[in-house]
This record gives structure tokens, sequence and C-alpha cells, in this order.
């Protein structure tokens, strides 16, 4: 397949996304922001961390820090200094600000978030689009039980990339994160910084949870 030297920026709809011999999505929508194509040979980035309104265990609302927000950003701009792609689950929160730092970069990084709606309409409601080159919207509209659109969308969040960045979390980043390890990729933790991700970290140097699967992940700090 020829690729494109440029992408027209809009919304488009592919009719199915066969991810499977027995998953195939239907009409899925794909909203493209700038004329850059996807670089597909390039590494791909995570960015897994708290949501902009997950409550911690006192019921306190997350609030990203100056110092997370820098900290972020800074990530971000690395990313796409070293002409790399920054993802993440296209929320505010935490993974909000590397993909504000990459974007930051010009030419250089690509940003892309997997959303958990299944369209723009719903999904800027309350969550952003901006500093994204691509927002795939992977939300089922699951009549079972309407929360399995963000269990999904953590699934496909782990798929694309090459290397997960975790920093703190709640269930959500929990279940991104032990999905990623469990497939094997390569998962860099951002140790004491609480929440779900010093929970695995603690798990992986206790030896609480020992992966026994062929090929398992591998683990940085």
């Amino acid at each position: 397949i020829k690729m494109l030297e440029k992408y027209i920026p809009g919304t488009y709809i592919i009719p199915e996304l066969e991810l499977g011999e027995k998953l195939v999505l239907k009409n899925i929508h794909v909203r493209i922001f700038s004329d850059r194509p996807f670089p597909r040979d390039r590494l791909i980035v995570g960015f897994m961390g708290s949501a902009g309104k997950e409550p911690d265990v006192n019921g306190h609302v997350f609030e990203p820090t100056p110092e997370l927000k820098v900290r972020g950003e800074m990530l971000g701009n690395i990313v796409a200094k070293e002409n790399g792609i920054a993802s993440n689950g296209a929320v505010w929160g935490a993974p909000y600000y590397p993909i504000r730092g990459a974007y930051a970069d010009g030419d250089g990084g690509f940003t892309m978030g997997v959303s958990p709606f299944p369209n723009e309409e719903i999904h800027i409601k309350s969550n952003p689009i901006k500093h994204l080159d691509l927002l795939i919207y992977l939300g089922i509209n699951c009549f079972i039980n309407p929360r399995a659109d963000f269990t999904f969308r953590d699934w496909g969040n782990t798929i694309f990339p090459d290397v997960v960045y975790s920093e703190d979390g709640r269930w959500g980043s929990a279940n991104e994160v032990t999905q990623y390890i469990e497939i094997g990729g390569i998962y860099v933790p951002a140790k004491g910084s609480g929440g779900a991700t010093d929970m695995i970290v603690d798990a992986y140097e206790s030896k609480q949870i020992v992966n026994n699967v062929e090929n398992n992940g591998s683990y940085g700090s």
C-alpha cells in the first residue's frame, strides 16, 4: 500500500475494523487533525495515569500538580525530539500533559489518542481534542454495561505502544498496565508516584505476583 504524502484533516468512519478472526468493530470514527500521515515506523510511547475526575481512597478528586504537568510535558517533548509517537487515553488528567509536550515540538513528534467514547460529539462534552494529530474513538456502546466502553478502550490503548509509562493512577491505569505487561510490553513506572503505579511496583518487587507467561513483559524504573 502506497503511503500518502499528506492526510486531509476531518472525521472519517471505518465501516469494519478487523482486530481478530471473531472481533470486527463496525463504524469506527477516526478524527485526523493534521495533514501529517501516521509514521508507522516510529516508536510509540503510551502514557497512562490518573484521569482528571478520578477520586482517591480518601475521596479527593485528582488534580494534576504543577510538577506533574511540567514533568509530563518534558517527557512528551523528549518523545517528540526522538521522532517518536506519544499516545494516551484521550481524557483529561496526567496523560494529557505528555501529549501537550510532544505536540508543542512541532514537526518532530506525532500524537494520538484512543477515546472510550463512540464519536466526537460525546467525547468533547468533557474531554480534550487539543494537541492531537489523530484520535480514534473506540466506544462500542456496550448495552450490557456502558462502563465496559472504558475497559475496552483500556485494552485498545495497550495494543499500539511499544513502551508504556505510568504515573499514579487508579483502577483504569491498573487495568491498562497489567494488560500491557501480560501481552509482553516494556513497562516503565514512575516509582513513588502513588496509586496503581506503586501498587504494581510493590507487587513486582515483593514477588507477590510472579508472571510465568512465556515472553512476559519487561520492567524498568
